[in-house]
């Protein structure tokens, strides 16, 4: 396995738990984490489980402009991903 792997498992892994706490704190009333902060760690990698929870937890799923700067991370993410297996 190489470094890329483990880095993206790390930063899905924490993304996942900020999303989930995110969830949580809305359903009790407490503080929020900013969508800005949520949007930094998708474009750090953690965009994969990110997607997975927006469908799971339904949480932020029907925000639409989240949605889409979220699927717009997504796609870059695919793409340099494609680019890195190729060039392998």
């Amino acid at each position: 396995m190489n470094a890329l792997y483990y880095y993206l498992l790390f930063i899905n892994i924490l993304s996942g738990i900020v999303f989930c706490i995110d969830k949580y704190n809305a359903t009790h009333n407490r503080q929020r984490v900013s969508e800005k902060s949520l949007h930094i760690l998708e474009a750090l990698g953690g965009i994969f489980l990110i997607m997975i929870l927006i469908t799971a937890i339904h949480h932020k799923n029907k925000k639409r402009s989240y949605y889409l700067i979220s699927l717009l991370i997504g796609v870059a993410w695919t793409m340099v991903l494609c680019l890195y297996i190729i060039d392998i």
